[in-house]
């Protein structure tokens, strides 16, 4: 009989690259004759944004944008004043050859910021930003999964294997009129507007992906009440979109992040010259990613009842899809202000940083800073700044999370983001502070497989019989398998099983067996 071997591709999610780049952001500021000179520096911040990833040309290019922003005290009056700029950056990183696509993930984050007042109407900026990208392709990989023939014999395993990943992002922009709560006083300046997007729900159809969720706007502004300090404004604005996704359906899991890359709020006046409104626009980008697992066939071992054979194996890397992750956690933290030292809470603001994950338990834990900023104001009517830096741990059970064997085998890169924040004062000298923290992203986890790669056969060298008995006793041990004790006597396993009736391949107990001889 004719020996037939049947092979299969299966998908290899291959890491090309996963490491950093790093990006200086460099400023030398002269203030315009409009905006008040400089007293003290409250806060200098930059925020990054990626606005792209691709590759070209076997080369990684990120392009991105760095917002800087500047909280200051003017000299004339002592109120909160505040600059802005942005400064767009590229990074290329040559990729190994042959590289010429892939699945891009790329996240940006500053590492620090130093603003020196050189004088009362010009600053020095520096800081730097880490870009963190991975980037995986897909690599075909050939397995032999079936053979038959010359008295052929394989152990087979059925193993689940991660399909190819898909991949897309979108931008988009989002308009909306945003009208302040009843009681609020009219705008003169805004100082500050951060904004976070979340996902609240998704749909997968053929080769499209729609998605919802809103954007969480947080702004801090002067008031026509200029005595009163700054004030606070929260906006929601619902935001709908398709995604086209060649290959995506139903049975995939999805993860999806959204990215406010800009903001840009116009006052408008009303009736009276008041402004009680913005228009709001606002830059998104929304990234999804999906994954399924499908079934493969692997040879762990074989051989021949009639012929030598000489089989070559090979260690195979099989990476499967755990579970798609979209959690929200709260971090809650008390932060104790001396006493006397802040007769006023304006606002504040949190960042999540220094963030790392594990398994542990049936559970993922995440641990990082929370870095906390308060902008208030002194017992001596001097606006001020207090900046605490608090370790938090939450600990994640997602929902469908089946590990199997080494847990340490276990892949998770998570976007971690405080998505909004909110406080209350406990005490005259603690403020407690709670920020919802979205973690998103999917967890997989990888084997390693003895398999059977290839089999030779020479139709030449047929096995001997040493004796002409068809039927032989052997006294089995609990556990042994029965794979082992038919190649040992040249027999194949549904012999054995037929011949003793078992249940099992792996035996019970001790046991006396028939070992049938076959051709």
């Amino acid at each position: 009989m004719e020996l037939k071997l049947t092979r299969e591709s299966i998908c290899i999610n291959e890491i090309v690259f996963d490491g950093s780049m790093e990006q200086a952001v460099e400023l030398d500021y002269l203030l315009p004759d409009y905006c008040p000179s400089i007293f003290k520096v409250l806060k200098s911040r930059i925020v990054p944004k990626i606005t792209s990833e691709r590759i070209m040309n076997g080369k990684l290019l990120v392009d991105g944008v760095a917002y800087i922003k500047i909280l200051y005290v003017s000299e004339e009056s002592y109120r909160i004043c505040t600059l802005s700029q942005k400064q767009a950056f590229s990074k290329s990183l040559e990729l190994k050859e042959g590289c010429e696509e892939g699945c891009v993930s790329a996240f940006v984050k500053c590492d620090y910021v130093n603003c020196r007042v050189i004088n009362q109407r010009r600053l020095d900026i520096r800081g730097a930003l880490t870009i963190r990208a991975t980037v995986s392709t897909v690599r075909k990989l050939d397995i032999l999964c079936g053979a038959s023939g010359m008295g052929l014999q394989v152990n087979t395993c059925t193993v689940t294997a991660l399909d190819r990943k898909l991949y897309a992002s979108k931008e988009f922009t989002v308009k909306e009129e945003l009208d302040l709560a009843y009681g609020k006083p009219s705008v003169t300046e805004v100082l500050d507007s951060t904004a976070t997007a979340s996902l609240t729900d998704y749909k997968l159809i053929a080769n499209k992906v729609v998605v919802k969720g809103e954007i969480l706007l947080h702004t801090l502004y002067t008031g026509s009440d200029d005595e009163s300090g700054p004030e606070i404004m929260d906006f929601t604005v619902p935001i709908s979109q398709i995604v086209d996704l060649p290959g995506v359906s139903e049975d995939y899991q999805c993860v999806i992040t959204f990215d406010v890359t800009g903001i840009d709020l116009s006052m408008k006046q009303d009736g009276d010259g008041e402004c009680t409104s913005f228009d709001g626009e606002f830059c998104i980008r929304v990234c999804c990613e999906a994954d399924r697992n499908g079934e493969t066939q692997l040879i762990g071992d074989a051989y021949s009842t009639g012929y030598e054979l000489q089989p070559e194996c090979s260690k195979v890397k099989i990476e499967r899809l755990v579970c798609a992750v979209n959690e929200s956690c709260v971090c809650k933290n008390s932060i104790a202000i001396p006493q006397g030292e802040i007769a006023r809470v304006y606002d504040i603001s949190c960042d999540f940083t220094n963030e790392s994950c594990r398994w542990e338990d049936g559970a993922v834990l995440v641990n990082g800073n929370l870095e906390i900023s308060i902008l208030g104001l002194d017992n001596d009517g001097m606006p001020l700044l207090i900046e605490k830096s608090n370790p938090c741990e939450m600990k994640l059970e997602p929902r469908g999370a089946d590990l199997q064997g080494d847990t340490e085998n276990v892949l998770f890169s998570p976007s971690i983001r405080a998505a909004s924040v909110s406080y209350s004062l406990t005490s005259g000298s603690e403020v407690e502070v709670r920020a919802e923290i979205r973690i998103c992203g999917i967890l997989y986890q990888y084997c390693f497989y003895d398999v059977v790669s290839a089999i030779h056969i020479d139709e030449g060298s047929r096995k001997e019989r040493k004796d002409d008995v068809v039927l032989r006793l052997y006294f089995a041990e609990r556990g042994e398998r029965v794979w082992d004790i038919a190649k040992r006597f040249g027999t194949s396993v549904e012999a054995i099983v037929l011949e003793n009736n078992l249940e099992s391949e792996t035996l019970p107990g001790k046991i006396m067996l028939l070992i049938p001889q076959i051709d």
